[in-house]
């Protein structure tokens, strides 16, 4: 409910429109595109371009593992957002 909600919340529509992701291209030493994504949470509804977790209910090894991985990047993401904030506000 919450994802329908927020995906059609008029305020998203913006952040859509001027998010400009670069078109996706080859990781080092491939052939396969692969796009650009963002790591949010679960209340933003899920796109090409946003990565987020599985529900947690029943999930397979795998789904597991990605979900310990998405979830690592957006705890290192967050912490080096605050440490940029903690440094920046240190120096008024």
């Amino acid at each position: 409910m919450m994802q329908v909600v927020f995906g059609n919340n008029t305020q998203c529509k913006p952040l859509k429109e001027t998010l400009k992701l670069p078109a996706p291209r080859p990781l080092p030493g491939g052939n396969v595109d692969v796009p650009f994504v963002i790591v949010v949470d679960d209340a933003f509804p899920l796109s090409p371009n946003i990565m987020k977790r599985f529900a947690m209910t029943g999930l397979a090894h795998e789904r597991r593992i990605y979900n310990y991985r998405v979830s690592r990047a957006r705890r290192t993401i967050v912490r080096h957002i605050g440490t940029a904030f903690s440094y920046l506000l240190d120096e008024n």
